[in-house]
């Protein structure tokens, strides 16, 4: 293909399709590569397509302004129970009025091409280019080619129009990460459903920061042009440790945990605690690394900035990021101004040192503390996360922004006892 003989739409869907990041951690049977790149992607690296009107199209996009109505959609197959419908609605809801109502965010959950009609429809209408067809894995499972979560699409007009999809098996729904026979209680399924719909819900809202920049590292995974240089240890550690401790307070919500216990729910790293005095042990040479695939995190450098090179908690990185400035820094102001700024100026305005100084500064903290004291107040918040981060003022002028902090910041450090 010749940049030269491309029609406008194609130039820009190319260089759109590039900024598609597939972040999330729910795949079908045939997405959980994420190395595997789409062949107009490697195409779309070797160009560069000089458009001075893209970041002006992407801002009148808007899709970086929380909507005051519910802005995302469910379409799911036809013989899908609509229970699971209400828990959508009930989850994002709630998710809504904390991180804000963010447009161009589709939830599918499909079953048998018979009945996923709907799906397909929709799919087509946002620019899917991938085969509509559920297919069946050797193990018996459904799955739609290319389908993830999370994924995305670019529309169907002549510019840009991204969209971020998740697309989700129904037995996934039914048994995420477990086979029928070894899944645990209803509960736990659910509560890890509803894990997954926050972690990925918070990358769209990463993704509606960046415009027309990608996320993720020049030279990661992806592919991209014009990188925010986000590193792997936020994109995934800032969305990893987010919906931990929102599930472990607002669990108590949610109508399908009526009359039940935290011990039904608590799943993924919920147990805070438990992980951090974890990740202190093996920080100071005490203990293996609970995945036998991966060596020990005795330090924490810059291959955690890459996906093929990690392996530390992310997520207990982040809550040391947020207790040495502030949950309001690491999830609403880097977003704010990673966009203008890149993501290592971005990081140095608002938690106030730069990455390779927190790096150090967390081995030596890590190695300070006592391996079996439990993390300090402010570094896991037990309260109402809009209490402590306040994320609907993303887009406000500085001094709005500034003069909420300070506020931010006290209920954070603030003690529960």
């Amino acid at each position: 293909m010749h940049l030269h003989g491309m029609e406008s739409k194609s130039k820009f869907l190319i260089l759109s399709l590039i900024l598609i990041l597939i972040l999330g951690c729910f795949n079908s049977e045939d997405n959980s590569d994420q190395n595997t790149e789409d062949s107009l992607v490697k195409k779309a690296q070797a160009l560069i397509i000089n458009e001075p009107n893209l970041k002006e199209h992407y801002f009148k996009l808007e899709n970086n302004i929380p909507k005051d109505y519910f802005a995302q959609e469910i379409i799911t197959s036809t013989d899908v129970p609509l229970t699971h419908k209400d828990q959508y609605y009930e989850i994002q809801n709630n998710l809504n009025s904390i991180i804000g109502s963010y447009q161009k965010y589709i939830m599918f959950i499909t079953t048998t091409n018979e009945f996923s009609m709907p799906v397909f429809d929709r799919l087509k209408e946002v620019g899917w280019e991938h085969p509509l067809e559920i297919n069946i894995a050797d193990n018996g499972n459904p799955y739609l080619n290319r389908a993830g979560c999370l994924t995305g699409a670019m529309g169907n007009g002549s510019l840009p129009d991204p969209y971020s999809l998740c697309i989700m098996d129904y037995e996934f729904i039914q048994y995420p990460h477990f086979p029928r026979e070894r899944a645990p209680a209803l509960s736990k399924r659910q509560a890890i459903i509803y894990h997954g719909w926050a972690h990925e819900y918070f990358h769209h809202y990463q993704r509606s920061h960046s415009f027309e920049r990608s996320m993720g590292m020049e030279g990661d995974c992806c592919g991209g042009s014009d990188h925010i240089n986000s590193p792997a240890w936020w994109i995934e550690g800032a969305a990893g440790i987010f919906p931990n401790l929102w599930l472990r307070y607002y669990w108590k919500e949610f109508s399908e945990f009526e009359n039940l216990n935290y011990e039904d729910v608590d799943v993924e790293m919920m147990n805070l605690d438990h992980y951090y005095i974890q990740s202190k042990k093996e920080m100071q040479g005490l203990i293996r690394s609970s995945d036998p695939n991966r060596k020990a995190c005795t330090e924490f450098t810059d291959k955690e900035e890459y996906r093929e090179t990690a392996y530390c908690n992310w997520s207990i990185f982040n809550a040391y990021v947020a207790y040495i400035s502030s949950y309001q820094a690491l999830w609403v102001g880097i977003p704010r101004d990673y966009h203008e700024l890149g993501f290592d100026e971005s990081f140095r305005k608002h938690v106030g040192i730069t990455k390779e100084e927190a790096y150090e500064n967390f081995k030596i903290f890590m190695n300070a503390e006592d391996p079996d004291s439990p993390a300090p107040v402010g570094f896991f918040p037990e309260g109402p996360i809009t209490d402590y981060a306040d994320f609907l003022i993303i887009n406000s002028p500085q001094e709005i922004y500034d003069s909420r902090l300070e506020e931010l910041k006290k209920n954070q450090f603030r003690s529960n006892n």
